[in-house]
């Protein structure tokens, strides 16, 4: 963001373990998800969390529209 001049916005996306999954598993069985997550991946990765108090947590359990809505209203 320095390099370009530009204002760093920190956003989170963010969803409850069983929405993750089955998003995963729904991408993966229709073949459209270039990720190489797993649903054993994002656990490993839930676990290994970092605290990030900066960041703006978008929840992403809400229609698509609602949570770029809000993405953006902080980007703002």
């Amino acid at each position: 963001a320095d390099e370009a001049c530009a204002e760093l916005v920190e956003l989170r996306c963010e969803a409850p373990e069983d929405v993750v999954q089955a998003r995963i598993e729904r991408r993966r069985a229709e073949g459209v998800d270039p990720s190489e997550a797993t649903v054993e991946v994002a656990r490993a990765m839930r676990q290994r969390l970092d605290p990030w108090p900066e960041a703006t947590t978008i929840d992403t359990t809400h229609p698509l529209e609602r949570s770029i809505a809000h993405a953006i209203e902080r980007a703002r």
